[in-house]
This record gives structure tokens, C-alpha cells and sequence, in this order.
């Protein structure tokens, strides 16, 4: 399918968008939500902070930057399960009062500067022993973290990908449907994650995923 010069911002990151949301049934799934999440934030998080002024897509990509730095980040933050431990790091802390355009600088940060020393892989150890790569995690100043499991990259980066889209498309002034497949779908595999998580089999000390 084409995709024309003027929809290059938005129509990329609309087909990323949905690799995202497909990434659970992959076979490393962990890794390629990691991927294509990865690539949402790098590319959004660079249009947003445009400097040029070379026509409405300049201006609707500091538009979209401003309501970033208005929305809280809170929504999105790791919910510790009871009667998991992951990698050995404490419960995080909520990152009290950060926006989303701040946790997108620092993951931003983190992944264009950083390499094996900065982002770590972040590990689950079930109550019968079982070790499953989970995530990754990515430090956030002197003493936060930042933590990106599964079914953080795909809400956070589907939610985020939604909004630039809507932004980029000239769509901001109307008021943000949520499409309710999209919202379905996080449910849903959110539900799934954590089941196959429960039920696969621990192959050797960790997964391949």
C-alpha cells in the first residue's frame, strides 16, 4: 500500500502502531513489542520538538508536543502482581507529577544514547521457579526507573501512536474517539500475556523471547 510524502509522520507510525498491537503472538514477543515500541517513541518524540516552521505539519507536531507536556504519565506506570519479583529491582516508586512528554525524553534518551549499559532486560521469576524475560528497564534520573513490561509498551505506545496520529492527520480539534478495538484489544492482551506467562513451560534459565 502507498504512502504518500504528506503521510509519511502519521501513516508509519499507524502501521507500527498495529505491529505493536501484534507483537503478543510473536514467537520473541517481548523483544518485538520492544522494537516497534521503541521506534513509536524515537520517531514521535523527535517530530514533537521540531524547530522548523515549514507548514501545518510543523505546527500540528508542536501542538501535539504541548499536550504532552500537559498529560500525566501515571496511567501508564508498572502495577507490581503480588507474589512476582522482577529481576531483583523494588516495587517502583510512582512518578509523581511527570508527563508524558518527560517519560518519552527520558526512553528517548535511553534508547538513541544507550546501549547494554543502560538499558537491562528485566526478568520474572514465578513461585515455582520459572524464569521469563518480561521487559526491560531504563534508568530515569539519579534514582527512578523507568519500566517497559509487555503490556506497558503496548498500551503506552498504542495510546501514544493514537494521539499523533489523530494530531498529525489534522484530526486534534476533534474530540479523541477512542477506537473501541483498539481499547478492546489492550484488554484483551493484557489478559493473554499474563496467561501464557502462567502456563508456558521454563525451557532453561530464561526465555527466548
Amino acid at each position: 500500500m502507498e504512502i504518500r510524502d504528506e503521510h509519511v509522520d502519521w501513516a508509519v507510525i499507524s502501521r507500527l502502531r498495529d505491529m505493536l498491537r501484534d507483537s503478543t503472538n510473536a514467537e520473541f514477543d517481548i523483544t518485538q513489542a520492544y522494537a516497534f515500541f521503541s521506534t513509536i517513541i524515537l520517531w514521535t518524540t523527535q517530530r514533537m520538538r521540531t524547530q522548523s516552521d515549514d507548514g501545518p505539519g510543523d505546527e500540528a507536531a508542536r501542538r501535539f508536543h504541548e499536550r504532552m507536556q500537559k498529560q500525566d504519565f501515571g496511567q501508564f506506570q508498572m502495577r507490581r502482581e503480588p507474589h512476582h519479583s522482577i529481576d531483583g529491582l523494588p516495587a517502583p516508586e510512582p512518578i509523581a507529577g511527570a508527563k508524558v512528554s518527560e517519560i518519552m525524553i527520558a526512553i528517548r534518551t535511553g534508547l538513541a544514547h544507550g546501549d547494554g549499559r543502560t538499558v537491562k532486560p528485566l526478568h520474572r521469576k514465578s513461585p515455582t521457579g520459572k524464569v521469563t524475560l518480561v521487559g526491560f528497564h531504563i534508568p530515569w534520573g539519579v534514582h527512578a526507573t523507568i519500566i517497559l513490561t509487555g503490556p506497558m509498551m503496548v498500551r503506552f505506545g498504542t495510546w501514544l501512536a493514537d494521539e499523533f496520529i489523530l494530531a498529525l492527520r489534522g484530526d486534534e480539534d476533534r474530540s479523541p474517539q477512542r477506537d473501541q478495538r483498539t481499547l478492546s484489544f489492550i484488554n484483551e492482551e493484557v489478559k493473554n500475556v499474563r496467561e501464557k506467562r502462567r502456563i508456558t513451560v521454563a525451557t532453561g534459565p530464561g526465555s527466548r523471547t
